[in-house]
């Protein structure tokens, strides 16, 4: 097999040759280095099937960021960018 390639596990979970395990059900929330200087906040995996649901988990485990991100509206704020990939 080819590099990058992945291959389902016995548990239906994405599996990457060198060991890494892929959870479709996760998502994998990054931070940038200008924000982290503020709140320390390493990169995680966080559940949800919409962006709102996996940002309200970060800010379980983040009570800081909260602020960071969203504004007194709870809408994103307008210096702060979301970048979603499949």
């Amino acid at each position: 097999m080819g590099p990058g390639v992945r291959m389902p596990g016995p548990d239906g979970r994405i599996v990457d040759p060198e060991g890494s395990i892929y959870d479709p059900n996760m998502v994998r929330v990054c931070f940038t280095p200008n924000l982290r200087r503020y709140v320390p906040c390493p990169s995680l995996n966080a559940p949800g099937d919409t962006v709102g649901e996996v940002l309200a988990h970060v800010f379980t485990l983040q009570p800081r960021l909260k602020s960071y991100v969203l504004d007194d509206q709870a809408r994103l704020r307008r210096q702060r960018i979301l970048h979603a990939t499949t």
